[in-house]
């Protein structure tokens, strides 16, 4: 029998619903991205609140999903919001230098596909 994923929802209309792995993996490389454009360690992050209203523009802008989540009070109140908060407390949280790290190594990637693409 072959195993098919259901289709994906949009966020705004999934509020009852908990983050899926897909959500999570585009909000951690978003936080990753705005950390980078931002020039942030993860001391400098502003409150999980505030950061949710940053992520937010980038994530619909980037994916389907999210595409009508501009503003946090599209999902505040519901469990989207609720994972979406501890989802960066525990990002924040995991270990000091665990998301620096990352920081740091997406930035090196960033650049040296930067300076292949104007080489050519």
């Amino acid at each position: 029998m072959v195993k098919t994923t259901p289709k994906s929802t949009n966020v705004k209309d999934r509020k009852g619903d908990n983050l899926n792995n897909k959500d999570r993996k585009h909000i951690k490389a978003e936080l990753v991205e705005h950390m980078i454009s931002k020039n942030l360690k993860t001391a400098d992050l502003p409150t999980n609140e505030e950061l949710i209203t940053d992520l937010l523009p980038r994530l619909a802008n980037k994916h389907v999903d999210w595409e009508d989540v501009t503003h946090p009070r599209v999902i505040k109140g519901s469990e989207v919001w609720t994972r979406f908060l501890i989802l960066l407390k525990n990002e924040r949280n995991a270990d000091d230098d665990k998301l620096d790290e990352k920081v740091k190594a997406v930035a090196k990637v960033n650049s040296l596909t930067k300076g292949d693409d104007e080489s050519d």
